[in-house]
């Protein structure tokens, strides 16, 4: 995420369907990890039909830094800087 300083947030999404011409956040049945700015904190939510869950909500330490994503068996890993 080297380019963090100069935008407004990063996202990271999986879900079943793919969407190019609308808001991927309007979609249904996803997991994301958005890293935001303009609170400086790292969510990771997840929407099941219409049901929007944040599962953390975390301050991050740097604005900048790594992401790595693990997936083993039917759960999803997310790290943000280790």
């Amino acid at each position: 995420m080297p380019e963090f300083d100069s935008l407004d947030e990063m996202v990271l999404q999986v879900a079943l369907t793919k969407t190019t011409g609308s808001d991927p956040f309007y979609e249904q049945n996803w997991y994301r990890i958005l890293k935001v700015r303009y609170d400086g904190k790292i969510y990771v939510q997840r929407r099941v039909s219409e049901t929007l869950t944040t599962l953390i909500s975390t301050p991050y330490i740097s604005p900048t830094g790594s992401l790595r994503v693990t997936v083993v068996g039917s759960t999803i890993y997310f790290y943000a800087n280790e």
